[in-house]
């Protein structure tokens, strides 16, 4: 997360460079950030509590350490997986897809969307897996 904040404070920073007010009020905000996603990490520890993010990592984390759950899912509780919206799709959440439906395998992903309509770059959706995945999937046969 804290490579999250930095990215935003870089971007919004150089966007905003004229504005001695917003840095003023963007230094203080980057300043206790740190201290605010420390607390909020040690909350979710104490309550078991996870976010989306979180859910992404794990997910991932399971998929990619674990053959035997990865292989479960790919063979036998999914055999088609259809993904809207993919053009907003970031490498994490790809590598979960990958996980779950194996792109070789013809006809077991369906991903839908429209590169002009990425809206989640904040969230690192990346346009360009969108166009790779669909020209995979082209190849592949499907």
């Amino acid at each position: 997360m804290p490579k999250e904040i930095l990215k935003f404070y870089f971007r919004i920073n150089a966007s905003h460079s004229e504005s001695r007010t917003f840095g003023i009020h963007y230094k203080f905000v980057l300043t206790n950030s740190f201290r605010i996603v420390k607390r909020v990490d040690l909350v979710k520890v104490i309550n078991s509590l996870l976010d989306f993010n979180d859910l992404e990592t794990l997910t991932h984390k399971l998929l990619s350490d674990h053959p035997a759950v990865r292989q479960r899912y790919q063979l036998a509780e999914f055999k088609h997986i259809l993904v809207d919206e993919f053009q907003d799709t970031n490498p994490v959440q790809w590598a979960i897809v990958q996980g779950l439906a194996s792109v070789e395998q013809a006809g077991s992903l369906f991903v839908v969307g429209d590169p002009k309509q990425s809206i989640y770059m904040f969230r690192n959706a990346d346009v360009s897996v969108f166009e790779a995945v669909k020209q995979q999937i082209t190849t592949t046969g499907g």
